[in-house]
C-alpha cells in the first residue's frame, strides 16, 4: 500500500495535475476524502480521467464524483469549488486530452497495478 501511495504521488506530481506538487501524506488524506483544504487542479479533465481510471481499477470508489463533489477535494484552476456535476461533466469530456496526458494515466494505472502484485 505504501508503494502504491509513493507512486501515485509521483505519477500526479509528473502529470502536473495540481498547483503545486504533493505530498504523499498529501494522497492518503486525498483518497480518504480528508483534505484539510482542497487541491486547486490544473485541468479538470486530467483530473477526471485519471480518478476515473483509479476507479475502473478498483483502487477507489466508483462513486467518486459525489463523494469529492460533496467533501469539497478539489478546486477548478479558477479557484471555484469543483461539485460532483463539475466533475461528472469534466468526465464525459475526458476524451479529448492529449494522447501524451493520456499515456501518462494509463503508465500510473500500470504501475499502481504492477506494484499491487
Amino acid at each position: 500500500m505504501l508503494r502504491q501511495l509513493d507512486l501515485l504521488t509521483e505519477h500526479i506530481n509528473r502529470i502536473g495535475l495540481f498547483r503545486r506538487d504533493v505530498t504523499r501524506p498529501e494522497v492518503e488524506l486525498l483518497l480518504a476524502c480528508q483534505l484539510p483544504e482542497p487541491l486547486q487542479t490544473t485541468h479538470n479533465k486530467l483530473l477526471a480521467l485519471l480518478l476515473e481510471s483509479l476507479s475502473a481499477a478498483r483502487f477507489i470508489t466508483p462513486k467518486w464524483q459525489r463523494v469529492a463533489g460533496a467533501k469539497g477535494c478539489f478546486l477548478s484552476k479558477l479557484g471555484k469549488p469543483l461539485t460532483a456535476k463539475d466533475l461528472s461533466a469534466a468526465k464525459q469530456m475526458a476524451d479529448i486530452i492529449d494522447a501524451k496526458r493520456e499515456q501518462q494515466i494509463l503508465d500510473c494505472i500500470r504501475a499502481l497495478e504492477a506494484a499491487q502484485s
